[in-house]
């Protein structure tokens, strides 16, 4: 699509055709074109014309939307961004010309996001804890989400990789676990395919599932054709790790703040960013960055570490 001269008095519809004709079914993922076609519409009730189209569209945008969780708000601007760099010719007065998308929350406003959440190692445990109990003397579904939250807790896998996993991925002879592509479940990033050691505790555990999930799927959905991706609400993988979190006392318990856990504990483990990077296949170190937070347990173990004692002389 050859896009038009730029004229401030032209409708938002004019941007709007032009972005959506770059992301049509088929030549982006599905879940990209519903994205941008939210945010698009979003956008168009606040920019009538193309000259509305700056930087004062942002504040009101966010207010509007500020029962969000901000880490969406984050992705659908980030979205915004690229719609307006895809049809640069009609917004020369970019939003995002001096400020990325961030840069339009405060730091309090990112600090106290819920998806940004970590636990400790104590929080952790009290939910592998009640998962082992209610695994003991429940049915099939409970075993599944014991195994499943062990996986995403012991991996730091992202949430799909994890319920996208076939039992051939699963390697327990050999220990290792196989991050890879298949039909029912495309990887976020090239680098996220892996293969990954599969710890003691995790073996124990994927050990004892595998033979129940009776499906190709390592987590399948209730009739085990396909894998657990969704769910009617509360039956949800999401939904259900959230509940069995709030049950054992540790509120904003998810795949992803499992993810960021793991990013944050990992250096306690005396890991170093490598290894960190080599388990969460970050593509950048700011990626990465992202995940990990200030811990002060974690800090106050290193501090107690700390001596300028001399060292003794030998005999």
């Amino acid at each position: 699509m050859i896009l038009p001269a730029y004229d401030p008095a032209a409708p938002y519809s004019v941007f709007q055709n032009a972005v959506m004709d770059r992301y049509k079914p088929g030549v982006r993922r599905p879940t990209t074109v519903s994205k941008m076609k939210r945010v698009l519409g979003e956008f168009a009730e606040l920019c009538p014309t193309l000259g509305d189209i700056n930087y004062t569209a942002i504040p009101p945008w966010i207010e509007a939307h500020r029962g969000r969780l901000i880490v969406t708000n984050l992705s659908y601007l980030g979205s915004f961004r690229a719609a307006c760099n895809v049809a640069r010719k009609l917004v020369p007065d970019s939003p995002f010309a001096e400020w990325g998308p961030k840069r339009w929350f405060s730091e309090a406003d990112l600090a106290h996001d819920p998806e940004r959440t970590f636990h400790g190692s104590e929080d952790v445990a009290k939910v592998l804890a009640l998962a082992d109990a209610r695994a003991r003397r429940g049915g099939w579904p409970a075993k599944r989400l014991r195994a499943l939250v062990y996986t995403l807790v012991y991996l730091g896998a992202r949430r799909n990789e994890v319920l996208g996993l076939r039992v051939e991925d699963v390697d327990l002879a050999d220990g290792l676990i196989h991050i890879r592509p298949n039909a029912r479940r495309r990887l976020k990033t090239r680098s996220s395919k892996a293969l990954l050691p599969i710890p003691k505790r995790l073996k124990f555990v994927l050990a004892a599932w595998a033979p129940l999930a009776d499906s190709e799927w390592l987590f399948p959905g209730a009739r085990k054709v396909g894998p657990w991706l969704h769910g009617a609400n509360g039956y949800k993988p999401s939904d259900q790790i959230r509940e069995l979190g709030e049950d054992a006392g540790v509120p904003n318990f998810t795949a992803l703040s499992a993810r960021h856990t793991f990013a944050t504990l990992a250096e306690g483990w005396g890991w170093g960013e490598a290894m960190i990077q080599r388990f969460l296949r970050h593509t950048t170190p700011i990626t990465q960055k992202h995940y990990r937070h200030v811990h002060i347990p974690q800090m106050a173990a290193a501090a107690d570490r700390i001596s300028f004692a001399r060292p003794r002389a030998s005999a």
